[in-house]
C-alpha cells in the first residue's frame, strides 16, 4: 500500500520497511530492501513495473535494435530537440488529442521541465528491425500498387492520430 506521508511503498510484510520509493518523476526505484527480497525470491515484481534510472534513449542497445541506426538517430534527436525546445515544452505539457498521439515520442530526461535539455524527442522506436520491415513492406507495396508512399503514411498517421483521439474522448468521460 502507498502511504500518504512520503511517496513511499510498503511491501506486505511491514517487517522490512519499503520496497520500492517514488522519486520525483514518479518513477519506482527499488530500495536496498527491496533489491534484497527480489534476490532471495521472496519478492517479485512485473518487469513493466521497473523503470530505468537513466535516460530511456541511452539504455543499451537490444537485440531487435540496429545499433548504427540507434547511434545515429541519438543524435538527430539531440539536434532536433535543441531546435524545437520549446514545441517540445509545449507538447509535454499540454493535453488533447495531438498531445497524446506525439507525448510517447517526447522523453523527460531532467525532473525540471523548463530546464534547457529537460525532454528529448524519442527517435529510437525508428532503429527496431520491427519498424524497418514495416517501413519497407509500405514501400514495397506502394511501388508495386503505384501509389504514393506519402499517402500511406498520411493515411497511416490520420488513423493514429484518429484513435488517440476518440481514446481521449473515452478517457474524458
Amino acid at each position: 500500500t502507498q502511504s500518504t506521508g512520503e511517496a513511499t511503498c510498503v511491501s506486505p510484510d511491514q517487517h522490512t520497511g519499503p520496497d520500492y520509493v517514488l522519486d520525483g518523476l514518479h518513477r519506482r526505484r527499488l530500495t536496498p530492501q527491496g533489491r534484497e527480497r527480489i534476490i532471495a525470491g521472496t519478492l517479485r515484481r512485473d518487469v513493466r513495473e521497473i523503470t530505468p534510472d537513466c535516460n530511456p534513449a541511452l539504455r543499451p542497445i537490444c537485440s531487435f535494435e540496429n545499433p548504427h541506426l540507434v547511434r545515429y538517430l541519438y543524435q538527430v534527436s539531440l539536434r532536433v530537440s535543441d531546435r524545437i525546445a520549446r514545441q517540445l515544452r509545449a507538447v509535454y505539457s499540454s493535453t488533447g488529442p495531438v498531445q497524446s498521439v506525439l507525448k510517447p515520442l517526447v522523453i523527460q530526461v531532467k525532473e525540471d521541465v523548463s530546464e534547457e535539455g529537460a525532454l528529448l524527442l524519442n527517435l529510437r522506436p525508428m532503429a527496431s528491425y520491427r519498424f524497418i520491415t514495416y517501413s519497407l513492406l509500405i514501400f514495397l507495396l506502394s511501388y508495386l500498387s503505384g501509389i504514393n508512399p506519402l499517402l500511406i503514411f498520411t493515411y497511416l498517421g490520420l488513423g493514429i492520430a484518429a484513435c488517440a483521439f476518440a481514446s481521449s474522448i473515452i478517457n474524458s468521460t
